[in-house]
């Protein structure tokens, strides 16, 4: 009985296990790069419309004008990388929250930045670039999928986004406030 189940769970690891065509790595995908896209989509407008009810979206300011020419930039050379991403939905937003150092993107290209970037590094706009560039790269090596396995811990148990982040020894939601230490 117990070969029988490591065998089972063996074969359904590494049928869960790719090559991943950017990185050349042997990674292990609880999702494919579709479920990716449509499961970022669905978690990227609920943060978003959580963010904007707390008037925590930046609009309207130089930063978020500085940070779409940055990325608009930056997407023209993802595109060139991976030609199919320019059916992405592709879009950033700025989050007023000082505090947090943090940016990401998610499959699907959406992406977000904190103001503490600014407010905590002063950080320039090539760092700014650097960071986003990162975290594009990560959407466009289809990261989502093997990330979701080491992410499990950091989805927020009220909305389900992957949200929370982890900041003075509590878990935050970003998307709904959820909140514990």
């Amino acid at each position: 009985m117990r070969r029988a189940l490591l065998i089972l769970l063996s074969t359904a690891l590494l049928a869960g296990c790719a090559e991943n065509s950017i990185t050349g790595r042997k990674q292990l995908m609880l999702v494919s790069e579709g479920q990716a896209l449509s499961g970022s989509a669905t978690a990227y407008a609920e943060m978003m419309g959580q963010l904007e009810k707390k008037k925590q979206i930046e609009t309207g300011t130089p930063r978020v004008a500085k940070v779409r020419e940055i990325t608009e930039r930056l997407i023209v050379q993802a595109v060139r990388f991976r030609p199919e991403t320019a059916s992405w939905a592709w879009d950033v937003q700025v989050i007023n929250d000082p505090k947090t150092v943090n940016a990401f993107c998610m499959a699907g290209g959406k992406m977000a930045i904190y103001g503490g970037m600014w407010d905590q590094l002063k950080a320039s706009d090539d760092e700014i670039a650097q960071v986003m560039g990162h975290e594009i790269a990560h959407a466009l090596a289809n990261h989502l999928g093997s990330a979701v396995v080491r992410a499990a811990g950091d989805i927020c148990p009220d909305c389900g986004a992957a949200a929370l982040v982890r900041e003075e020894g509590c878990s935050k939601c970003h998307a709904c406030g959820f909140s514990e230490c």
